[in-house]
Formats: C-alpha cells, structure tokens, sequence
C-alpha cells in the first residue's frame, strides 16, 4: 500500500464522514416510514392480509422506539423510581430549608439592602448637588486649593 499524505488521508476522512451522516439519514427516514405504515396497517387492517401465525415473535424493536418507550414510561407514570426521586438538600421547597438557610438568605437580603441604601443616598447626594450648582463650578486651583487642603485636615 502506498504511502499517504495527511491531505489525502483528511481528504477521505471528510468523504467517509459524509457518506455515513447520509446513511444515518436514509436508515432514520426509512425507520420513521416503517412506523408510519404499521401504524397504519394498525389502525386499518388490510383486507386478504395473511394472518400472522402463533408462534411469530413480535417485531423487533429498534433502537430509538424503545427509548422513546421507556422515557414516555417514566414521564407518565405517577409513581417515579427512587432513584429519580429529586434528594432533599436540592429541593426549592420551603419545607427543605433548615436554619442555616434561613441565616443565610437574611445575610444576602441584609447586603442587597446596604447596596440600595448606600446607592440612594449617593444618587440623592448628586441630585442635590446639581440643584445647588456645585456641578458647575469650576475646581479650585493655586492658594484656593492649598487653602481648602489645610482648613480639611
């Protein structure tokens, strides 16, 4: 055998990759066909049709059909397995919730309300400077500012 190049090799590689998504859809749209004509042959029976013997076993189930199967199993019945029973410390109820939980939520309300609190005081600050015109003056500057400086300190 020849010996290949990395192209030829992604080269083929890319072929083989779309010849098998098309065979992956033509065996799915042949399955969902075969289902739609027994679901049809189901419903109304055709007329002269052999009669399937007694020991005939039933089809065979493919793949998909039985997974839809057992998913729509699950989903409907009322009484799920214990093994798919949501555990305790992740349920949202309000019975779930111990003292830790409670101390907990009241420690981040308690921060969400400092937030606000601290928010609206600096948003009434600023209205209220606006309102006495001190946006608009210009900053001080020279002997002013090293004045302002010394009377803070």
């Amino acid at each position: 055998m020849a010996k290949q190049t990395l192209d030829q090799v992604e080269r083929s590689l890319k072929r083989w990759h779309s010849r098998l998504k098309r065979a992956v859809k033509a065996i799915d749209k042949l399955e969902r066909t075969r289902r739609r004509l027994l679901k049809a042959e189901a419903d109304f029976p055709i007329k002269n049709a052999p009669e399937p013997k007694a020991g005939t076993p039933k089809p065979v189930e493919t793949l998909s059909e039985s997974c839809d199967r057992i998913v729509t199993e699950t989903i409907m019945s009322h009484n799920p397995s214990p093994d798919l029973d949501i555990p305790t410390f992740l349920r949202r109820t309000p019975t779930a919730r111990t003292q830790s939980d409670a101390e907990i939520v009241a420690e981040l309300q308690a921060s969400i309300n400092e937030r606000k609190r601290r928010k609206s005081a600096g948003r009434i600050a600023a209205m209220k400077a606006k309102q006495s015109g001190e946006t608009k003056t210009m900053p001080l500057s020279g002997k002013a500012a090293l004045a302002k400086i010394a009377a803070s300190n």
